[in-house]
């Protein structure tokens, strides 16, 4: 069975260093094959009116990291997370009526399936950017599971 370890990511050098750490510690700590990793990317200013001429490139670090990870696949996604069509309700009556980028994370999922770019894979796994491995990764149960977060030790975590 081959597993697709996937995250979703905006180009911007604050979670794109996340990402690249990701990729780093899942390789070199987890012992999963960057060919069995997907990087999802999107431009974090798809939908600002001020750039409408304009079209998107990747940045210079978004750049450099799709240069050293060649076996990674990389796929540019929409930003439906950035559009104004999200509304939450903030209570008495009220709604909030801005963007939510974690919307792209889900969302993006859908678009990438469609794409196929999963046909490779039977199996999916959803990644946060701002993760890192320190050991191997665990074996998973089967069927659809969510993943329990900790806090590593600080002693032990940054052990090279």
């Amino acid at each position: 069975m081959r597993t697709a370890y996937v995250v979703f990511t905006e180009d911007k050098q604050y979670l794109l260093w996340q990402t690249e750490l990701l990729l780093h510690s899942i390789f070199t700590r987890a012992g999963i094959s960057l060919q069995d990793c997907v990087v999802l990317y999107t431009d974090p200013e798809q939908f600002d009116p001020r750039r409408v001429n304009d079209p998107y490139q990747p940045s210079p670090y978004l750049s450099g990291l799709l240069e050293k990870t060649p076996s990674t696949r990389f796929h540019r996604v929409e930003n439906f997370g950035r559009r104004n069509w999200y509304f939450k309700f903030k209570g008495e009556g009220a709604w909030d009526n801005k963007s939510y980028p974690g919307l792209n994370k889900w969302s993006s999922l859908v678009e990438a399936a469609n794409a196929g770019w999963f046909e490779d894979f039977d199996e999916v796994v959803v990644l946060e950017q701002d993760l890192w491995f320190s050991g191997e990764f665990p074996s998973l149960p089967v069927g659809n599971c969510c993943t329990d977060n900790w806090i590593n030790s600080r002693y032990s975590a940054f052990e090279v």
